[in-house]
């Protein structure tokens, strides 16, 4: 815990650096301590931006027969996507079991063995973790689907599942064809269905996503 520790005060000893600064540096030469630092600098984002970019990178194959450097190369990224699989093993145990001396494996395993078998040219300008922006999608939708099978159960008998599955699809016909029939005099009706199962305006908008 200690080494941790010491990790992580040294990683923020400059403020101004952050985990887009660092990400490219798994794909560079350094020392084992230099990219243990660097992961350090934001131990959750780093390795979302080296699981993001390790593909675009192009390790030098120069030495690998012609015929041989696609298998060379694609044998090199599945050995760097293994590691990620294995460091999301360790990343869950960290979490669900406070395992934070499993810090540096976890770094070691996510961000600096991807980085090094994918080591060579790239990956250019670091790219923004595209799971991010899914699991915000993903989280706002069960969001909502939550809220909206809670104000449906005064009415109905059906659970979040079968909300989402069968009620939601229904709905969404009978709300949106008064609107393409009579436009704004279309309102009214669909008001009164909305209000025959206890949903609100947000409800209709995610009815309608």
């Amino acid at each position: 815990a200690g080494g941790v520790a010491a990790n992580m005060q040294s990683a923020f000893k400059d403020l101004s650096v952050g985990p887009f600064d660092v990400a490219d540096k798994f794909f560079r030469e350094g020392t084992f301590e230099s990219k243990i630092r660097n992961y350090f600098v934001d131990s959750s984002m780093t390795p979302l931006l080296v699981q993001e970019n390790y593909l675009n990178c192009t390790p030098p194959s120069h030495h690998v027969p012609p015929k041989q450097r696609d298998a060379y190369l694609l044998h090199r990224a599945s050995l760097a996507s293994e590691f990620i699989a294995m460091s999301d093993l360790v990343g869950t145990s960290i979490l669900r079991d406070q395992q934070w001396s499993l810090a540096p494996l976890h770094g070691a395993l996510s961000c600096i063995a991807p980085g090094i078998m994918m080591r060579g040219t790239g990956p250019g300008r670091v790219q923004f973790p595209g799971w991010l922006g899914r699991n915000s999608t993903a989280n706002k939708r069960q969001r909502v689907l939550r809220e909206a099978a809670c104000h449906m159960a005064g009415v109905i008998s059906a659970s979040k599942t079968e909300v989402r599955q069968a009620y939601l699809p229904a709905l969404r016909p009978l709300l949106l064809a008064p609107l393409l029939q009579d436009g704004a005099n279309g309102v009214a009706q669909v008001v009164e269905t909305l209000d025959e199962y206890n949903l609100n305006k947000d409800d209709f908008d995610a009815v309608m996503e």
